[in-house]
């Protein structure tokens, strides 16, 4: 039986005797309580429930202990014994200037529920009830919208009117805790599918920010809306459309499992009918957990991945770095210089400052060449500034851009320095003839971000 508050008799008396003095309580009110305790060995207790306030749900702990009701003696036909939570402050003093439980008194009455109307069958024949009563959380919308654990003493008292048996204890008591968490955080961590991978169903990876011991409902919503689409294209520089209609299917309801941080979930997206998918365009799929508070708009994008993301060294020979430049969204301090990143010195760096986001670099190359791929080398002077997703576009006027693709990143390698490197490598599916590359780096593992260096290879 979980968190329960064991019960001696004899400390009881002991405990009513050197109380008697300093309570206002009813000395026959204290035996009837203590008379009633007397009959059972625990009070029982839950486990910790969790209400997620900003996700309107209950998660119950699936713990629920109670205790059954005891007659005098075996009964001669089937009755009922209802069980009732009391709001008698009275009996709330009693039982803690006994235990000093720090739990909070009863006065909400729509706080909690007995389960099934606390109704408890004594069969013929038998002393004690074949089921015991049990509560559970029925609102909590009266409390504040803030992370903090509650504990309450709960009284329940029986009853019968059947005039044939007389209860042992009609006085029993729960120990009821639960916690608020308001700001719970649910995410999508995978944004991207490739359409190359041929693959019809595709999984979504999940975070949540708190374990909960209870399977959590995640209910996703398409906002798949012209006007959403261009807002994005507009924020982004992309040319993202649509995904033709009846050509897929989304799970809109999936389920989170208990006790877990990070969950891929199987087959959230489906394309039923790839012949309306026309590889050579963008598509994406905007989406919201419906049933979270201030849900952030999910972009899934969908299109043919132009980089290669196996990080094999490319085949290729180095380009030289003499007429590059670079421009950076940002640069940390005097020692974190954009041209750092192209100095062809490993141990040298390029940091960012935590705005603006997205963080970017600009590769000037100095005059059109034919890029097979890009070499990098990790912020070695932050370990923690790994490269985890960034879009990779070309030009040759520095204003027009074409999108080449997504390179997916990894973590630094905990062995390896900036003498001996954890390359990165990505390389292009067809060369790309340009001069200018921009690389939008939109995930990384810390508010700032960078690296050691960056090389191209034809």
């Amino acid at each position: 039986m979980n968190n329960i508050y064991k019960i001696s008799f004899f400390i009881l008396l002991l405990s009513i005797f050197s109380c008697k003095k300093e309570s206002l309580i009813r000395d026959d009110l204290y035996a009837q309580v203590v008379s009633s305790l007397s009959n059972y060995q625990y009070v029982p207790s839950n486990n910790y429930d969790s209400v997620l306030f900003n996700m309107g749900a209950y998660i119950d702990s699936r713990s629920y202990p109670g205790l059954p009701a005891i007659v005098d003696k075996a009964n001669a036909e089937d009755t009922y014994i209802t069980g009732k939570i009391s709001y008698d402050p009275a009996l709330f003093e009693i039982f803690d200037s006994i235990y000093h439980t720090n739990a909070l008194p009863l006065t909400d009455e729509k706080l909690f529920k007995v389960i099934n109307d606390g109704k408890l069958l004594l069969k013929q024949g038998q002393t004690i009830t074949s089921d015991s009563l049990k509560i559970k959380l029925n609102d909590f919308t009266t409390f504040p919208a803030t992370n903090k654990t509650y504990k309450y003493l709960v009284p329940i008292v029986f009853s019968t009117t059947s005039s044939n048996i007389k209860l042992k204890s009609n006085i029993i008591y729960y120990i009821f805790s639960f916690r608020i968490v308001n700001n719970i955080i649910i995410s999508i961590e995978n944004t991207f599918f490739d359409l190359d991978d041929k693959n019809l169903a595709y999984n979504f990876d999940f975070k949540i920010s708190t374990r909960v011991s209870k399977d959590i409902a995640i209910e996703l919503e398409d906002l798949s809306s012209k006007q959403s689409i261009e807002e994005y294209n507009s924020k982004s520089g992309g040319n993202y459309i649509a995904l033709p209609k009846d050509s897929y299917s989304l799970k809109t309801s999936v389920s989170f499992p208990a006790n877990e941080t990070n969950n891929n979930i199987k087959s959230v997206f489906v394309i039923n009918d790839y012949s309306k998918i026309d590889e050579s365009k963008s598509y994406i799929l905007p989406l919201k957990i419906k049933n979270l508070n201030n849900s952030p708009t999910y972009y899934i994008r969908i299109w043919r991945n132009d980089i290669i993301n196996d990080n094999e060294k490319i085949n290729g020979n180095p380009i030289n770095k003499k007429d590059w430049s670079i421009q950076v969204s940002s640069e940390y301090n005097q020692n974190s210089l954009k041209e750092r990143a192209i100095d062809n010195n490993n141990t040298t760096t390029w940091s960012s400052k935590t705005t603006p986001k997205p963080h970017w670099l600009i590769l000037d190359l100095g005059k059109i060449h034919s890029i097979k791929g890009f070499e990098i080398v990790p912020n070695y002077t932050y370990r923690t500034e790994n490269i985890l997703e960034m879009d990779i576009y070309s030009s040759n006027d520095n204003i027009n851009w074409t999108y080449q693709g997504i390179y997916i990143g990894s973590l630094t390698s905990s062995s390896s320095s900036s003498s001996s490197p954890d390359f990165k490598y990505f390389s292009f599916r067809n060369k790309v003839n340009n001069r200018y590359f921009k690389f939008v780096i939109n995930k990384h593992t810390a508010n700032y971000t960078g690296l050691n260096e960056i090389s191209a290879y034809e």
